[in-house]
């Protein structure tokens, strides 16, 4: 999993490889694990990169979370 740009502003994207067709689960949490969004794509192979918006966030520091049915990983981003 790769997040860039970070810092972000407006958008960031999430760029992913998987080796098999899979559902990928992304959201948004805030540091304390509050949910702000949450995007579902269905079954994704290869090497993908979302676009998730940043807009409606406010400046500071935020988990990504990227699930899939091999395991979840958990990555900072920093809104501009």
């Amino acid at each position: 999993v790769s997040i860039y740009p970070n810092p972000a502003d407006e958008q960031t994207n999430i760029e992913i490889n998987l080796d098999t067709p899979r559902d990928v689960e992304i959201s948004i949490m805030m540091l304390s694990g509050q949910e702000l969004a949450r995007r579902n794509f269905s079954l994704l192979s290869g090497t993908q990169v979302l676009p998730i918006n940043l807009a409606p966030l406010n400046a500071g520091v935020y988990i990504v979370k990227v699930k899939t049915n091999h395991g979840v990983r958990l990555e900072k981003i920093v809104v501009n």
